[in-house]
């Protein structure tokens, strides 16, 4: 079986581009070094007029899952906060700092609470 030059480089190539994408991938967490970032400070516990639902208790995750989480992420934070309608908002946020490039992820679901 003969294999052609055209085949020979681009698998070259590819390899090349798999060694620089495991070389360039950011090991250490930078954030872990410089200030710290609280979340729970930072993220208000009541804006206009909506406050932060302290009858909803936390949903305890998998504790594999907290600790991936916690391997992922510097912090997470999620809360519900609720209005003067009994309108229900859920945030969840995400802090992520890896080798300078800083990330913020964040979700927001919004759910009317049925009375039956």
């Amino acid at each position: 079986m003969k294999i052609s030059l055209k085949h020979l480089l681009t698998g070259i190539a590819m390899l090349a581009a798999a060694g620089l994408a495991i070389a360039m991938t950011p090991t250490h967490k930078i954030a872990d070094q410089g200030p710290k970032i609280d979340l729970e400070t930072m993220i208000p516990k009541q804006f206009g007029e909506w406050k932060m639902d302290e009858t909803i208790a936390p949903l305890l995750a998998d504790p594999k899952q907290t600790a991936l989480l916690n391997k992922i992420y510097n912090q997470t934070l999620s809360r519900t906060y609720i209005n003067t309608a009994g309108q229900r908002i859920m945030l969840s946020i995400a802090y992520e700092l890896l080798a300078g490039c800083e990330t913020l992820y964040s979700e927001v679901r919004a759910f009317r609470t049925l009375l039956l």
